[in-house]
């Protein structure tokens, strides 16, 4: 049965409602979930509405719920995060196995937003055996709600993940794969494929692949190409050093509703590994790369790789890869995201002239970030019923914190 929705263009502009479309969209595109568009709102159904700041009940009420996205909030990212709410769905360090991934710093969280921290367990929720991911879409950013916003209320236990936490670019590889498991959405299409790289059939184009970031193709047997345009390449690393330097965006001074998104794989023979060492990410320093990221990924390659924004968030280490791929990827909404990388076979000793494969020069920088300002209200915590007679998690009203709200940059805004 159709998921109903009305967006209330009396308070909702044209840009956001476009937006939410898209965001609907995106979820029937990647799911067994499909969503019918009232003319006028007819209970039940989902409400969007242009209120104080973002918020949405979490699952099905049963009656017209309203799904704010506030001013500060008109990005995909955080609509696909809101709708994602009223399909079920409890923030990713809300989860009961979150103490062995995160640390949570109580004393530096606004008294009214404690209830987004609150722990749920296994009786009131389930995991369906979908992985933490550091970079879902759900997780909340390291300070976000914090009364100090110049220090993290949440610590990534794996150190290498804290500026991966609060990305709000789109749903990731698990986010989907808990909605799709949840729904019963795998093993409904008739005919089969043979996804690679961990991928799974699409529910919604059963011809082609879902596939883990990074992975293209319809059979994810291939580089993803780049969005909007094909970029990234393939490299093979050697015995020697060898430098990458990767770029994504372009020169425009504007901020965009998606990013612009490269990625590279470097290759090494079967049965070796790669080490990388990283020498700049050109980026802006923000809690969540709200701008951008240089995202690696070294293992388990369905999860969220290591993101960093900036320079500063780069680890002074020698990374290793598990395998014989490691995948790097840039994503930038305003201007360009770019990365340089040495890199070589583990333990290989054969010695020759060090090559260096550019993509691009890299990126002018300007002298301070975009600057959107928003209202930070904060909504009323409500009770709401589960979503459906199959519930997924158990009752409750979320509201969140909109762009320059809880995610506080470290470069100064002037509004």
């Amino acid at each position: 049965m159709p998921i109903p929705y009305y967006i209330d263009t009396t308070t909702v502009d044209a840009h956001t409602k476009d937006l939410i479309e898209q965001g609907v969209a995106f979820w029937q595109n990647h799911t067994c979930l499909r969503f019918t568009e009232l003319t006028a709102p007819s209970s039940p159904c989902i409400q969007f509405i242009k209120d104080n700041g973002c918020y949405s009940y979490i699952g099905y009420t049963g009656i017209i719920q309203d799904l704010s996205i506030g001013v500060g909030c008109e990005h995909f990212g955080i609509i696909t995060h809101e709708i994602n709410h009223a399909l079920g769905v409890f923030h990713e360090q809300s989860r009961y196995d979150r103490d062995s991934y995160i640390t949570i710093d109580f004393t530096n969280i606004q008294p009214a937003s404690i209830t987004n921290f609150n722990e749920e367990t296994n009786t009131t929720t389930t995991n369906h055996n979908v992985p933490y991911d550091y970079g879902s879409v759900m997780h909340y950013g390291e300070a976000d709600f914090a009364i100090n916003p110049s220090i993290p209320n949440i610590y990534a236990k794996e150190a290498y993940q804290q500026s991966t936490m609060g990305q709000r670019f789109k749903p990731n590889f698990n986010d989907l794969l808990l909605i799709n498991t949840h729904y019963s959405c795998l093993g409904q299409c008739t005919n089969t494929i043979k996804c690679q790289n961990s991928g799974y059939q699409n529910p919604a184009n059963c011809a082609e692949c879902i596939c883990p970031e990074g992975f293209g193709g319809a059979l994810c047997d291939q580089r993803d190409s780049g969005t909007p345009n094909a970029c990234g390449t393939t490299v093979q690393a050697t015995c020697e050093w060898q430098t990458l330097t990767g770029t994504s965006g372009n020169s425009q001074n504007q901020l965009y509703d998606f990013p612009y998104e490269c990625w590279y794989h470097i290759e090494a023979p079967n049965g070796t590994q790669i080490e990388l060492q990283f020498q700049q990410a050109g980026g802006y320093c923000s809690f969540g790369c709200f701008y951008g990221d240089v995202e690696v990924k070294i293992a388990n390659f369905t999860n969220s790789g290591y993101r960093w924004c900036c320079s500063d968030d780069l680890p002074n280490a020698t990374l290793s890869t598990e395998s014989n791929l490691a995948i790097i990827g840039t994503s930038s909404r305003y201007l360009e995201q770019t990365f340089t990388v040495s890199y070589k076979i583990v333990n290989c000793t054969e010695t020759t002239t060090t090559t260096t494969t550019t993509l691009k020069p890299t990126t002018k920088k300007p002298t301070k970030q975009p600057c959107k300002c928003c209202n930070c209200d904060e909504s009323e915590s409500y009770e709401s019923e589960s979503y459906e007679s199959e519930s997924y998690e158990s009752e409750s009203y979320e509201s969140e914190s909109s762009e320059g709200c809880g995610r506080h940059h470290r470069h100064k805004c002037d509004c």
